[in-house]
Order: structure tokens, then C-alpha cells, then sequence
């Protein structure tokens, strides 16, 4: 579904570097955070026209660290809740994504790597029914891990810029948690194994992730971009992709203009593309320290 989203206020603190004092060992680490609420006039699947009110957290955690070899983690996590007009507060978003990087000795510009790549949710999610007493009932749809997926893979890989990591899964294995409950559709991969409220699949195949982390376009214009793509054949059910976008312009020393982008195609879950696009401005404040 569309989401257009125009932010009323956003409250960002974007992180910190720090270097460790020994100089064989280089250690960078940056944290973004933000809190928004945005006015969302939305135009959903079934051609809808809603307008509600969305409260939005986020964090944002990088660190790279350097030695004999490289190490670099990426980890992002998200929280927010949507008030329809007329209607009642209810969770919108809920994610967090934790990828890890293992350099084998890297030598020029591109190295072989181990890729660990993990998502998932906090909170449990609920579908709110009315039953024949005009009684609201809540069924449970998800929760922690659940659903989740866990990627394990050997790479090549390059670093076109600074902080950024393009990544190429030679051999990858994809392990997924899809949610089981009464009437919930199977996964169209035939589980290995299922519980009382998870179905279990495995995958074997070739991924692609980009890595982007505060890359200068211009003096006030930075570029973010988080991206994973997995294929195990040539056909729409066997691949997918997750891809976060962003750009961020300053207007003032503490105001932004941010451009987020959030697409996802899954085709365990639907075949059609789902896209969350926000528009968001508000005051900003950074402070950073780099000793490298």
C-alpha cells in the first residue's frame, strides 16, 4: 500500500563516533534516533481513502570496527502507532533488523565475507473481530520472532564509499518463522517443521545487500540506504526484497527534510509490492567525534 505521509514533528539525535585510543584497533560508531507524528492520508489495496494520525520511533546503530580484519554492524529498529480518524490507536509499525559483517582479511576493494543477517518484531499483533453479540474479540496474528527470518551467508564484497558495503551472497541460507493460527494461510515452501503457532521453512539460494550508512551527496544532503535481496530461481515466487531509503536534506543548522522510502515484496505473503513512503520535517541535532 501507498503511504504519504507529511510529518508534523520529527526530534532526531544523531549519534556519536568514537575511536579507540589504540591505533592498530579503529573503531567507528554512530546512533541515530527520532521520534515523529505525521498526518497519513492513505490509498491502501483495496482502493480505500483513510486519514489518520501516525506516532513514529526509531533508532538507527552502525559500528565498524578494524583490525587485522573488519567487522561491521548494522542494526535498526522501529516502533509506531496509528490513530484512525474516529477510531482507536493501533500498532503500525513494529521491526527491528540486525545485520553483521566478518571481513576474511580484506585486501583492496573487494574481500570475501560472512554475512549474518537477522528481522523480526517486539510486540505481539492482534486482529480485533466483532462476533454475533456485537462482542470486540482479539485473535493473535504474531509476535516476538514469529515472523522472523534468519540469513546465513559467504560473500564478495566492496566498499565504494566510506561506511557503505555492497555485498554479494555467493551462497546463502534463508531459515523463516511465518505465524500459524486458525485460518492462516500455509507458506507456499513446504514447512521442514511447524509448532502450535509457527511454520518453519527453509531456503537455499543467492542474495545481494547494500549498505549505505550517511553517505554526502552535497554539504546538506546525505543518502542512507539498507537494502536485501534473496533469490533461490527466475520466478516471482522465488524471490524477495526488502529495501529502506533515505534522504535527508538540511534546510537549517537543526531543521531537516527527510525522504523515507520502505519497499518490501514477499511472496509468501502476497505478490503485489508493498511500499511505505514518508515525507517528514521537523528540528534535528547531531554531534559526532571521528579519530581515525
Amino acid at each position: 500500500m501507498n503511504h504519504f505521509c507529511f510529518s508534523l514533528l520529527v526530534f532526531c539525535i544523531p549519534g556519536f563516533c568514537t575511536a579507540a585510543a589504540d591505533s592498530t584497533i579503529q573503531v567507528e560508531a554512530s546512533l541515530r534516533s527520532s521520534l515523529s507524528a505525521s498526518w497519513i492520508i492513505q490509498n491502501n489495496y483495496h482502493s480505500n481513502n483513510v486519514q489518520n494520525i501516525l506516532a513514529l520511533a526509531d533508532n538507527d546503530y552502525y559500528l565498524r570496527k578494524k583490525k587485522a580484519a573488519v567487522t561491521t554492524l548494522h542494526v535498526k529498529a522501529g516502533i509506531g502507532y496509528i490513530k484512525i480518524i474516529d477510531s482507536t490507536w493501533t500498532k503500525y509499525a513494529d521491526n527491528w533488523k540486525i545485520s553483521i559483517l566478518l571481513h576474511e582479511k580484506p585486501s583492496g576493494k573487494i574481500s570475501h565475507a560472512y554475512a549474518i543477517n537477522i528481522k523480526s518484531q517486539f510486540l505481539p499483533g492482534w486482529k480485533y473481530i466483532q462476533n454475533p453479540d456485537r462482542q470486540i474479540k482479539r485473535q493473535w496474528r504474531s509476535g516476538f520472532l514469529n515472523p522472523s527470518s534468519f540469513d546465513f551467508s559467504y560473500n564478495l564484497t566492496s566498499t565504494p564509499w566510506e561506511n557503505s558495503t555492497l555485498v554479494l551472497g555467493l551462497s546463502s541460507v534463508r531459515i523463516t518463522a511465518r505465524p500459524r493460527y486458525e485460518g492462516a494461510p500455509e507458506p507456499v515452501l513446504k514447512p521442514f517443521t511447524k509448532t502450535t503457532h509457527a511454520y518453519f521453512t527453509a531456503l537455499y539460494g543467492m542474495n545481494i545487500q547494500t549498505l549505505v550508512y550517511s553517505k554526502k551527496l552535497t554539504k546538506n544532503v546525505s543518502w542512507d540506504n539498507s537494502s536485501y535481496f534473496f533469490m533461490n530461481g527466475i520466478s516471482r515466487d522465488c524471490i524477495s526484497a526488502d529495501m529502506d531509503n533515505r534522504f535527508t536534506i538540511s534546510i537549517l543548522k537543526y531543521v531537516q527534510f527527510r525522504i523515507d522510502t520502505h519497499i518490501i515484496y514477499d511472496p509468501q505473503v502476497s505478490f503485489k509490492w508493498q511500499v511505505d513512503q514518508q515525507f517528514l520535517v521537523g528540528f534535528f541535532y547531531e554531534k559526532r567525534k571521528k579519530n581515525l
